[in-house]
């Protein structure tokens, strides 16, 4: 039986949806040159910069999606310092349960975080959200632990001037792809509002 835990938009918070779907990190590969990632949808980006993260789920979130006509979203920040990661917070659909999300190395903007020069885990939370209460659903925090293969990735990525960049693809414009949401987070304890529309951040 799948542990999906659906919860009211405004107790949304780690300690009022304890149980929820097991979501885990299969893959991480960092983007070093554009990258175009899409879905079946036609929903698509071109990225560089970022780390293509796959997330598997033991939960069927597009089912949910489907029923309530919601968004799927993730939030993503650095484990100790607390600190959230650019995403482009859309979580492409691989099938079968099978997720991409798009978290970017480092704040190219205001330089809060930089996984090269500080690395640090990566907490991670998957969501369903919508207008209806009973659409409202979020996973475990997951943890994430750069691998030193993958820091020296970075370190280098870095050294050669570390482009961070996410623009919508121009297939994805001329099909006029779905917005993408962000939960707001508050750092301490993930306390989460309802979904507002937004644009990607670095």
């Amino acid at each position: 039986m799948l542990r999906l835990l659906l919860c009211p938009a405004l107790l949304l918070t780690l300690t009022s949806c304890l149980a929820g779907p097991d979501v885990r990190v299969s893959a991480v590969n960092l983007l070093t040159a554009k990258t175009e990632v899409a879905d079946n949808a036609g929903n698509a980006v071109a990225a560089i910069g970022y780390l293509k993260t796959r997330l598997i789920s033991d939960a069927d979130l597009e089912g949910v999606v489907a029923e309530h006509d919601a968004e799927l979203w993730y939030v993503a920040e650095t484990c100790e310092t607390h600190v959230k990661l650019g995403t482009w917070s859309y979580l492409f659909s691989n099938g079968e349960n099978s997720y991409t999300a798009l978290l970017a190395y480092k704040d190219s903007k205001s330089g809060s975080y930089n996984l090269a020069s500080r690395p640090e885990d990566i907490c991670i939370i998957v969501g369903v959200g919508g207008m209806s209460p009973l659409a409202n659903a979020r996973s475990r925090v997951v943890r994430y632990a750069l691998p030193d293969s993958l820091i020296e990735e970075l370190r280098s990525y870095e050294s050669e001037g570390g482009v961070v960049d996410l623009k919508l693809s121009p297939v994805c414009e001329a099909r006029m792809c779905r917005p993408t949401f962000e939960a707001n987070t508050k750092s301490a304890g993930w306390a989460t509002t309802a979904p507002i529309w937004f644009a990607a951040t670095n």
